[in-house]
């Protein structure tokens, strides 16, 4: 059952929650929520909430890498939720060796083959700033019916209109990135845009009225807004109802 309550935050929670929490949300409509898992106990904690879908990774303050396998079946199982699993081995960057290449589509495989997984999430580019098209082109193809989706990767590359449309061509279903003055200038279709890192709870009116409501959130609705604390309902239910 869906949390319609806002519960008390404890102690350690910023103020700006409190805060936002005191003023009536004007609009219709809710935010539809992706919200960042690593472990089991994450995917129970957002099941219990009003969060819309699942990006399910390990080292999230890393941005993201490659979960591993037991947690990719084991976590498509539990969720309630959509899950779209990170395949990104390195942290380093979104330009990725022979190897490293080789391993993703491995690990796309196992996705397709092995869980129950919605999606993937998934940035490659080329040395020079370009999305990587023949690469992303060839982990679609492994991916098969999986929903893609395009990571953060999106804001490294040169010129994000015709990197949208590339992505469009491609049938990429949607592309993570940042509140920023380019949003402005891509499409809100065919490609779904969902907006994360550093998303604040007062930018959502803003993002409404842009006609954006797909956010991602990591660290905004954990208790101590740290990625070691649990995920708390009652923050996700203050971003999906603003």
């Amino acid at each position: 059952m869906l949390r319609r309550d806002v519960a008390e935050y404890d102690e350690n929670d910023s103020r700006v929650w409190r805060d936002f929490g005191k003023t009536p949300s004007e609009g219709v409509g809710c935010f539809n929520l992706q919200v960042v898992a690593a472990s089991m106990s994450d995917i129970a904690e957002i099941n219990d909430s009003d969060a819309a879908a699942v990006e399910l990774c390990s080292a999230p303050e890393l941005g993201g890498l490659t979960p591993d396998r037991a947690l990719m079946r084991d976590a498509c199982a539990q969720s309630r939720l959509p899950v779209s699993v990170m395949i990104r081995p390195t942290d380093r960057d979104f330009v990725y060796t022979e190897d490293e290449f080789a391993t993703m589509l491995d690990d796309v495989a196992y996705v397709a083959r092995e869980t129950k997984a919605e999606g993937i999430s998934v940035g490659v580019l080329t040395a020079d700033g370009n999305v990587d098209v023949e690469r992303l082109r060839r982990l679609i193809e492994v991916a098969g019916t999986l929903k893609i989706s395009f990571n953060r990767a999106f804001e490294q590359a040169n010129d994000p209109v015709a990197a949208y449309a590339q992505l469009a061509r491609l049938k990429v279903a949607s592309i993570l990135t940042t509140v920023s003055p380019t949003l402005d200038l891509l499409p809100r279709a065919p490609v779904r845009l969902r907006v994360g890192g550093g998303v604040k709870p007062e930018h959502l009116p803003d993002l409404r009225s842009r006609g954006l409501m797909n956010i991602h959130m990591g660290r905004a609705v954990r208790r101590k807004l740290t990625f070691e604390s649990s995920v708390d309902s009652s923050k996700v239910w203050e971003f999906t109802h603003a």
